[in-house]
């Protein structure tokens, strides 16, 4: 159902903007499946906390677990629900079949880095466009400031 038969999990390099919730995640990411099955394969995830959420989503051949912050690092498996065992032509014949997990080492210092990347970029931009804004805004008070002054110059004093 894979590739190449084993699962393999990873985290994105760069953070990923949830447009839902309006902030930038952490995504890891689990499979490189070429096909799902009949019923469809789903991935579950174990936290370093020993939560167990299902997958956030699908894209792409992998499943995805989206983190928010903060996040807590530490090893983040992956795995094939043993119900779905049957269903993939697997047996267990251990629990770390690297046809049935897959780990990624999730380091705080890296995703602290990677959402402040985010972040930078997204405030740089912003301040880009503010910048420009603020340009043509003041083209636009120099050219009243300009009409204004030729429809009432400014009396000069005689005596």
């Amino acid at each position: 159902m894979t590739q190449d038969g084993t699962l393999t999990a990873s985290q994105d390099p760069v953070a990923v903007w949830e447009s839902s919730d309006q902030r930038w995640t952490i995504r890891l990411t689990c499979g490189r499946f070429t096909f799902l099955g009949q019923p469809p394969v789903h991935v579950i995830w174990t936290t370093p906390t020993m939560e167990t959420p299902a997958s956030s989503g699908y894209d792409n051949g992998n499943f995805y677990l989206t983190l928010f912050s903060p996040v807590v690092g530490g090893n983040y498996t992956g795995h094939i629900p043993h119900h779905l065992l049957s269903d993939v032509c697997v047996t267990e014949s251990n629990h770390d079949n690297p046809a049935l997990t897959a780990r990624v080492l999730v380091g705080e210092v890296k995703v602290r880095l990677s959402l402040l990347e985010a972040e930078h970029r997204t405030l740089k931009a912003d301040n880009r466009e503010l910048r420009q804004l603020g340009q043509v805004q003041d083209g636009v008070i120099r050219n009243l400031t300009s009409q204004n002054t030729a429809l009432y110059p400014t009396p000069t004093a005689t005596g």
